[in-house]
């Protein structure tokens, strides 16, 4: 396959035939006790605004949903795929009753989504 800086000069070779897929929350963003807090830096956002102009495809898959991700970026020229996809799948909304069933049998408040529901323990004690 070969090393990094030989894979990354194959995409860099032809910029308008790749595509980048970047993930959000601990890559882009970094990791924050409350979701609603987490934001890219500044200086990222100015990287991604170059990629976004020299590559066919740049993409932020997340957890998030997709207007979550949209606004923790903040660049509307990238491409949104929120939930890591399940919002894709025509299915999605057949698996809405089983996933609310389970949210419901937790002791534990999830962060509801479209698709999906997390559960964050970022802040809880440690046992």
């Amino acid at each position: 396959m070969g090393d990094t800086t030989t894979l990354v000069a194959r995409i860099a070779e032809q910029p308008d035939s790749a595509g980048l897929l970047l993930d959000v929350d601990g890559t882009l963003a970094p990791i924050v006790d409350r979701p609603e807090d987490a934001a890219v830096p500044e200086e990222t956002r100015v990287v991604l605004q170059g990629l976004a102009g020299r590559y066919a495809l740049v993409a932020c898959v997340s957890g998030r949903t997709e207007d979550d991700a949209r606004r923790v970026v903040g660049i509307d020229e990238l491409v949104y795929i929120g939930e890591h996809g399940m919002g894709l799948d025509r299915r999605a909304e057949q698996w809405t009753e089983e996933l609310d069933s389970l949210v419901e049998e937790s002791n534990w408040e999830p962060e509801r989504k479209d698709y999906s529901a997390a559960f964050h323990y970022r802040t809880a004690d440690d046992q």
